[in-house]
């Protein structure tokens, strides 16, 4: 129910909002727009997804809220974790998403970074830098095989990794790769 809540309340914003409208219409047009349902259809029916395009195509941007609007219209939680190769990266994009859906960042978009946290329980999508995420999922595993009460953290339950610019492979994609059980989605220029 809380689900639906915010969907219907960010769909009123949408339509309430002529900046926001237009942000819509101009999205909707972006390269990747054609294949949201393959996207989505493809997170359905495969744990692994990779989504390759051109630089400039929206992937970074789009394919998480792709998710976040599948998700939400199954009326399911979920949280996204993308991660960018640097810190700058990671606030630019989440800032950019947060103005496209005309939401303060650390609503639905927030980021987490060494130091530097913007978002909690109520984000669903979280950026981070590979490095985070790696040390993220190797503390979930301790806690998991020690039976250590989990630490507060806003990233505890993360339903879709997605692993931007694969092409600049850093020495902690490697290990993510060997621990992530799940939904990941790899994008790649």
């Amino acid at each position: 129910m809380k689900l639906r809540r915010r969907l219907r309340r960010y769909l009123q914003k949408i339509n309430g909002d002529l900046n926001l409208r237009k942000t819509a219409a101009d999205i909707a047009k972006l390269p990747i727009a054609s294949y949201k349902h393959v996207i989505t259809s493809s997170l359905e029916a495969h744990q692994v997804v990779l989504i390759s395009g051109e630089t400039g195509c929206a992937k970074t941007t789009q394919v998480p809220q792709y998710i976040l609007a599948h998700m939400w219209s199954k009326c399911l939680a979920c949280t996204v974790v993308c991660t960018q190769p640097r810190r700058i990266s990671a606030i630019s994009v989440a800032e950019r998403i947060s103005y496209e859906r005309g939401e303060t960042i650390g609503d639905t978009v927030g980021y987490k970074i060494r130091l530097e946290s913007k978002g909690g329980k109520q984000s669903s999508i979280m950026f981070c830098t590979n490095g985070i995420l790696l040390r993220l999922l190797i503390g979930r595993g301790n806690r998991i095989n020690k039976k250590i009460p989990p630490a507060k953290d806003t990233l505890l339950e993360i339903s879709h990794i997605i692993v931007d610019e694969i092409h600049e492979r850093d020495k902690f994609f490697d290990i993510m790769l060997a621990i992530i059980v799940g939904n990941l989605i790899i994008l790649s220029a």
